[in-house]
C-alpha cells in the first residue's frame, strides 16, 4: 500500500516471516529498493516428510520523483509489515494560500 500525507508518501509492504536482520532498504537516484528474506526453521533430529513452509525472498522496487527527498527516509519493521516514509522536498508540499 502507498499513502500521501502532506510530508511524505508512505509505503507498507507485508513481509511475513522475514526476520529484521535481513531487510534492507536502499535508496539509489531515482529509484527505492526493499529486499528481505525468510528461512524457515530447520528442526534438527527429525524426518521432514511434507514441506509446506519454503524460503521466501521479498523484492520490491519503487520509482522516486524529483519531489522527494531522499535524505531522510525512514524504515520500520513491526509484525511483518515494513513502513518506509520518504519526505517530499519542500516544492512538493501542500500549502495554504492565504487570501487577500
Amino acid at each position: 500500500d502507498i499513502f500521501e500525507s502532506a510530508d511524505a508518501f508512505v509505503i507498507k509492504l507485508d513481509m511475513p516471516g522475514a526476520a529484521k536482520d535481513t531487510i534492507t532498504v536502499s535508496v539509489e537516484p531515482g529509484s527505492l529498493i526493499a529486499r528481505g528474506e525468510f528461512n524457515p526453521p530447520h528442526r534438527d533430529g527429525v524426518d521432514l516428510r511434507l514441506r509446506e513452509i519454503s524460503r521466501k525472498s521479498y523484492v520490491r522496487e519503487f520509482t522516486l520523483g524529483s519531489g522527494t527527498s531522499h535524505e531522510n527516509v525512514q524504515a520500520l519493521f513491526e509484525d511483518g509489515v515494513l513502513t518506509i516514509t520518504v519526505p517530499k522536498t519542500d516544492d512538493m508540499k501542500s500549502k495554504n494560500i492565504q487570501i487577500r
